[in-house]
C-alpha cells in the first residue's frame, strides 16, 4: 500500500479530459482527483488548478497536464507533496513544434477539427494500440468532445509555454519522469533528461506505447506511479 495519504490529483493533457484516467486509477492504491485546467496559457490553468485542489495534493500530469503541473508546483511548492511528468516535458516548445502546432491550428480551419482528429490519431498511440477499438473509440471521443476551440486555445497556451528546467534542478520532492518509447509526440528523451535534472528524480520508459501511456499501457503506468507514491 502507498505510504501518501493526500489525494492524488492528475491533470489531462491537450484536448483530454477524465477519460485519459479510465483505465488507469482503479489499478492506483490512491485518492485521485482529476482535473481538466481551464485558461488562456498554462499559468492561468495552473491558477485555476490551484484554486480547486486540495490543501496538499500529490500531483501527476500527462503531456500538456505536465506542463500545468510544472506550473502548479512552481507557484505553489508547499502544497505539492510529490510531482510526476507522463509523456511531457519540462523543455520549452522547440521551433518546429511551434510550427507543427500553428499548422494544425490553421488546418482546423480549413479543414474541419474532425478531420484534423482522425488525421492526429494514429500519432498519439503505438501502431499495436490502433487494433483496440475501444480504445481507439474512447481517444477520439475524448477529443472531438473537446472541441475546436479548446482545441485551438491550448495549443497556443502550449507555444508560449516557459522553460521548466531550471525548477527541476531545485525541486525538493520526489518527482517520475515516465516516457514511451514509440511516442511520437513527446520524444522519451525528454523523460530522461527531466529525470535526470530532478534530485530525487526516477525514470521510467514503457516499451510498446505511444503518447496515451495511461490509455495504452495503464498497468505499467499504474506500477511507475505506485513505486513513485511509496518513494
Amino acid at each position: 500500500m502507498s505510504a501518501v495519504t493526500e489525494p492524488l490529483v492528475l491533470l489531462s493533457g491537450l484536448a483530454s479530459d477524465q477519460a485519459t484516467w479510465a483505465r488507469l486509477t482503479p489499478l492506483l492504491e490512491a485518492r485521485c482527483e482529476m482535473l481538466v485546467a481551464e485558461g488562456a496559457s498554462i499559468e492561468a490553468m495552473a491558477r485555476d488548478v490551484l484554486a480547486r485542489a486540495p490543501e496538499r495534493f500529490a500531483l501527476a500530469g500527462h503531456s500538456m497536464g505536465g506542463y500545468v503541473a510544472l506550473a502548479v508546483a512552481a507557484a505553489a511548492p508547499g502544497r505539492v507533496t510529490r510531482l510526476a511528468l507522463l509523456n511531457s516535458s519540462a523543455a520549452p516548445d522547440r521551433p518546429e513544434q511551434t510550427a507543427r502546432r500553428l499548422t494544425l491550428i490553421e488546418t482546423v480551419a480549413q479543414r474541419g477539427y474532425a478531420a484534423v482528429v482522425d488525421m492526429l490519431l494514429p500519432a498519439f498511440v503505438h501502431p499495436g494500440a490502433l487494433a483496440d477499438p475501444a480504445l481507439v473509440e474512447a481517444l477520439r471521443a475524448m477529443m472531438l468532445r473537446a472541441g475546436l476551440e479548446r482545441f485551438a486555445r491550448e495549443q497556443r497556451a502550449i507555444i508560449s509555454r516557459p522553460d521548466r528546467r531550471g525548477l527541476l534542478e531545485t525541486l525538493a520532492m520526489p518527482f517520475l519522469a515516465l516516457g514511451s518509447r514509440d511516442d511520437k509526440i513527446v520524444a522519451p528523451a525528454d523523460a530522461e533528461e527531466a529525470a535526470g535534472l530532478a534530485p530525487q528524480g526516477r525514470l521510467a520508459i514503457l516499451d510498446d506505447c505511444g503518447h496515451m501511456a495511461p490509455l495504452e499501457r495503464p498497468e505499467a503506468v499504474a506500477a511507475a506511479l505506485k513505486d513513485w507514491l511509496a518513494a
